[in-house]
């Protein structure tokens, strides 16, 4: 969306400027704190342990990414890396 908005360039120009960078941290953190309550919410007892299950989930899809991508130098290596590792931590913290 923000890409059809013009704040973000299309991907093959790659996302360099840090404050796009953090930005885009900052609202993919939030989308993964609303789908941890949204998982403990909708889960049977004990909600946790599917927070948890779907958090591992994103751990390991997250680090995947990260290997695949930071050798393509679409942006800032640290990037994919903080994607894959609060995908757990925003979840279970």
């Amino acid at each position: 969306m923000l890409e059809r908005l013009g704040v973000f360039p299309p991907p093959e120009q790659g996302f360099h400027i840090t404050w796009m960078v953090v930005t885009a941290t900052v609202y993919r953190s939030i989308y993964t704190v609303v789908g941890g309550y949204v998982t403990a919410a909708l889960a049977p007892d004990p909600p946790m342990r599917y927070v948890i299950i779907l958090g591992l989930i994103g751990l390991t899809l997250g680090t995947l990414a990260a290997i695949a991508t930071i050798p393509m130098k679409l942006g800032p290596a640290w990037y994919p890396i903080a994607l894959a590792v609060l995908a757990l931590a925003l979840r279970v913290g």
